[in-house]
């Protein structure tokens, strides 16, 4: 058995869900700050709809 000698890079989300305060979630897209939200329901729905945005900015 031969071992593979590639790296494996693990998927990292566009949108990333950090959680500040009691009643307080960021949304991040790689650096930048892109969204707050008070629940985490909603702050899930947020990060779909930019998640799909950027997906269509890398098709076009």
């Amino acid at each position: 058995m031969q071992l593979s000698t590639e790296i494996v890079q693990p998927q990292v989300p566009v949108v990333q869900i950090y959680i500040s305060g009691r009643s307080l979630i960021r949304l991040y897209q790689g650096e930048k700050c892109v969204g707050f939200s008070e629940t985490y329901k909603f702050a899930r729905i947020r990060a779909e709809e930019l998640e799909k945005t950027e997906q269509q900015r890398e098709v076009h």
